[in-house]
């Protein structure tokens, strides 16, 4: 079993990068440091073996990137409806 593999805090993270094109603005946004927030991308390159961010005054999509991307926005989505399920059942008691 691999070390290193996405999970909803890294696709939380990764779409986070996308939508705000900086490290720092993602990890404003997310309520982390920006350092936590590049060592989150650096794990999730680790964890799909190749390079998912451009780096330079704006953070940018590789290929691999948004390929990955309509994955990861359906996961979200999904995360977001188990939440709500959860959420609705335990205010039913």
């Amino acid at each position: 079993m691999r070390a290193d593999v996405i999970n909803s805090r890294n696709i939380r993270y990764f779409l986070a990068i996308y939508r705000y094109g900086s490290l720092t603005k993602a990890a404003k946004a997310c309520g982390i440091s920006q350092p936590a927030m590049t060592l989150a991308a650096e794990r999730m390159e680790r964890a799909v073996n190749g390079t998912l961010f451009e780096r330079g005054q704006t953070i940018g999509l590789t290929p691999l990137a948004i390929d990955l991307l309509p994955l990861i926005e359906r996961a979200i989505v999904a995360l977001d409806r188990i939440n709500s399920f959860v959420e609705t059942r335990s205010r039913q008691g």
